[in-house]
Parts: C-alpha cells; structure tokens; sequence
C-alpha cells in the first residue's frame, strides 16, 4: 500500500509499474511524502527514464518505509527530498525491510541520513547514491547513507560526492547491525569528522574488492572503524584526512588484508594509523608512495606479508608495531 492506497491484496505481492517519465512529489508540506507499508515492488524503466523527485521546496523526505514493510525498488531514479529527521530521500524504519536494484538515491538533506536512513533491513544492488548531504550545522552523520540497528547489503554500488557534517561523508553504520559491502566505490566522499568514504562504528562488517578514492575527512579520510570487522582485496587511494589516517583510521581491532594503500595523504598515518585495544592486523598488503607516513602505530599494529615502501614521512612510525613473517620494506 502507498499513502491512501490500500493493498490490492493479503495474500500476494502488490506490483506497480512506472512507464518512462517524471513523477513529481509535492513536498511543500510536512506529512506529504509517500507512504509506504506492507508487502509491494516497484518497477520502472530504468535510472535515468523513470524518476520520482521532489518539487515545491521540500520540507518533508520523499518516501518513508513504515512498520511491517516488505519493498522491493528497480529500475528508478529517486531526487530530492529534505528533512530535519532521518532520511531526505528514504527513510526504512525498523520494522521494514528493502532491497533496492539499480536504483539512484540522489540530491537528498537530513539531519542524518542524507540520501538514505535505515533501521531496519537493506539491501543495494547495481545502484548510486550520490549527490547527498546532512543539515548543514546538525553535526549528523552519514551524508549518503546512514544504517543504525539494522542491517546493511551494498553489492556493486557507487557511493559518490556525498557530505556529511559529522561522521561518515558517504557511508555511516553504527549500532549492532551485520554489514556487507562487495565492490563498493566510494569516491569524493566528505565527512567533518570520522570516515569521509565510511564510518564503521558496528562490529562484524565484512568489506570486499572495494575502492575508497578521493575522500575527506579529520580522520581516517578513507574509512574510520571504530568497531572489529574484516576489509580484503580493496584499495585506498588519494584520500586525505587533515588529523591522522589519510587511507584508514582503526580503533577497533580490524582485520585488513591482500588490500593496496597508496597516494593517500595525512599529517599523521597517511597510509593507515593503527590504534586498537589489541591489534590491527595489517596481512598481505602494500602500502605505498603515500605522502606522510606509511603507518603510525599508536597501539596495536601487527603486520605480516606485506609490502611498505617509498611512504615520503617514513614508513613506519610511532611505537614498534607486532611483526609476523615474510614483510619487505624498502630499506631492506
């Protein structure tokens, strides 16, 4: 069902189609977004030809998923929205699940969850969310997409020129929630404080053949994780943080391996600042050419298998990190 419109039936799946056009949502209005709850796919003619966006000034997001909610999205373009809640352009409350396929989530603000909020269940695939941001001045997180106490799938998604004025520019998970992110792109991502590309605050993520390129922020313009979880066969490059942890700022004892770290830029740990409880494992990777240090280990760090060369503030700094078999450095 949407707004006002009941379901068509209890027992099977409501589906709509949306031929090729603009469907415009006056959003002039709190209260006007669409609506939407129990069980329901949407499909369109593809990004780009069928688009839903928001007119008249936007005062509200643009489509919420209620309680009970079972979605199914493809083929659609969604613009616009603007709230001071979660959510400018979707919000998928914790009763809710979704699985979004090439879908563009795009030019949304919210205090939190610029493009996209979720507490509930998730799941991007062959999508973009770019374009969004957080209210200006409310200090929230997750410009592109903000995922709290549910869970969060992103498979082949690009995660683009999105803000944030708090932490994670593109991506921001936190609570107790399962993440899973497989060729990822977060590219051009700005965060004010924590993970321009990603803020990981929530145990157990699982990251794999991902790219963090050109992102921003104080720390870890990368990727920030704050909570222990396993990233592989990715790379960082050209991202800047102004603090420490140009590629990767870890405090939460996280597992990275058979990953490239390169050209990434920061005052302290340009390649990775390591500064766990108990370890960051550092397995098979190379990390190199990045301007500052290759890695700052504050506390933690264990390395193994890998390569740190031509890092121009050093290779290694900060305390004498953990050191297993089988690692090159340039010096050598």
């Amino acid at each position: 069902a949407v707004d006002a419109c009941p379901a068509g039936s209890t027992n099977f799946t409501d589906i709509v189609s949306l031929s090729p056009g603009v469907y415009s949502v006056d959003l002039s209005a709190a209260g006007s977004d669409l609506d939407i709850g129990g069980s329901i796919e949407i499909r369109g003619a593809g990004p780009g030809y069928t688009t839903v966006e928001a007119i008249g000034g936007a005062v509200d997001r643009l489509i919420d998923l209620q309680a009970g909610a079972e979605v199914v999205l493809e083929q659609v373009t969604l613009r616009g929205g603007n709230t001071a809640g979660s959510g400018g352009v979707v919000r998928i409350d914790t009763l809710a699940v979704a699985e979004f396929r090439d879908v563009e989530i795009l030019d949304g603000t919210a205090a939190k969850g610029g493009g996209l909020y979720s507490e509930g269940g998730i799941t991007l695939i062959r999508s973009r969310v770019a374009g969004n941001r957080t209210s200006p001045g409310s200090a929230g997180p997750g410009g592109g997409i903000a995922s709290e106490d549910g869970t969060l799938s992103l498979r082949d998604v690009e995660v683009s020129n999105n803000q944030a004025d708090g932490d994670g520019g593109g991506i921001h998970v936190a609570g107790a929630p399962a993440t899973f992110l497989s060729h990822v792109r977060a590219r051009d991502n700005i965060a004010g404080v924590g993970g321009g590309g990603l803020h990981q605050a929530a145990p157990d993520f699982v990251i794999e053949w991902s790219e963090f390129a050109r992102n921003q922020a104080t720390i870890g313009g990368g990727m920030r994780a704050t909570a222990a979880g396993e990233l592989t066969k990715s790379a960082f490059f050209d991202n800047v943080a102004t603090l420490r942890g140009g590629a990767i700022a870890d405090e939460g004892d996280g597992i990275y391996r058979f990953s490239t770290i390169t050209r990434n830029v920061a005052p302290t740990g340009a390649g990775i600042h390591a500064d766990s409880p108990m370890m960051t494992l550092l397995d098979s990777n190379t990390i190199a050419r990045n301007v500052g240090e290759g890695v700052h280990n504050a506390s933690g760090a264990f390395f193994e298998n890998g390569l740190v060369a031509e890092n121009s503030g050093g290779n290694c700094a900060g305390s004498a990190p953990m050191v297993g078999a089988f690692n090159l450095e340039d010096t050598d």
